[in-house]
């Protein structure tokens, strides 16, 4: 196996590629592990599950767990590429639904295209959903510090 990894690094294009994922990789890990400011994040997170009852077996424990503890913490990257699986799974489903997309995901590399780039508009819309939804969670329950708490 190391000897694949070795050949593979000879080859200037597996190379740009490896370096790039790597990259990807540490970005995310750093934003995934950066809390987003004006959170009450406290030793055991914004939900502390080991001495809080009330909030075992929530939905909140569900995506904490989702989310590798990142919602938990409020990191930057909580939601990670959960808008995008959502779309891509939503706009799959419509091209059954709607005759249009069905006539697209049929076009070929041209419709799949178009079908790529609608997924990509409807991730940006889930994720401002989401992430407005998440805000006013944290807030409605008053895990954001106040303007006297800072």
């Amino acid at each position: 196996m190391f000897k694949t990894f070795v050949n593979a690094w000879k080859i200037p294009e597996i190379r740009k590629k490896i370096l790039f994922t790597a990259l990807i990789l540490f970005i995310f890990r750093v934003g995934a592990a950066i809390p987003v400011p004006f959170i009450n994040v406290g030793e055991g997170g914004i939900f502390d599950f080991a001495k809080d009852a009330s909030v075992q077996g929530t939905f909140m424990e569900y995506l904490t767990m989702m989310t590798g503890d990142a919602f938990n913490y409020g990191t930057i990257f909580a939601m990670s590429i959960t808008p995008y699986i959502n779309s891509s799974i939503i706009l799959h489903l419509l091209t059954v639904a709607i005759p249009a997309l069905e006539r697209l995901s049929k076009d070929g590399e041209e419709g799949r295209k178009k079908i790529a780039s609608i997924t990509r508009f409807v991730t940006v819309a889930l994720g401002l959903l989401q992430s407005t939804a998440y805000y006013f969670y944290l807030r409605g329950n008053g895990f954001l510090l106040g303007s006297n708490d800072i």
